[in-house]
């Protein structure tokens, strides 16, 4: 569920089997990912061609002014009937960085609009 669990797991797998394979490491990123998307509302992430796309049945966890003010991806908020806030994936970037940024800026503006 965090950093700290990770560190735990790798380490037992380590004794146990040796070096962790990259496809291993892999799915323990994209679970530490999932476990922060859902501690902010985030229940869905979709990628489109260059685009991380962000579906959320409720941001009122995040606060957009925020997320717009300090990320360094292009991005665009809509608030339709399923709302969504889509980054673009920059030639060469990898869409998991990209991913894990948004989830932090996300993560932060919660954590600032809690201390307000």
């Amino acid at each position: 569920e965090n950093e700290e669990d990770v560190s735990d797991l790798l380490d037992e797998l380590i004794d146990r089997y040796g070096d962790v394979p990259q496809s291993v490491m892999g799915l323990i990123d994209i679970s530490l990912l999932r476990v922060m998307a859902s501690s902010v509302g985030i229940n869905e992430v979709v990628q489109r061609k260059d685009q991380l796309v962000f579906y959320s049945a409720d941001f009122a966890k995040v606060d957009m002014g925020y997320v717009l003010k300090n990320t360094k991806h292009r991005i665009s908020v809509n608030s339709a009937a399923k709302p969504f806030v889509s980054a673009q994936i920059k030639p060469g970037e990898s869409s998991l960085e990209v991913m894990k940024d948004m989830l932090n800026l996300f993560k932060n503006s919660a954590q600032q609009q809690n201390e307000q």
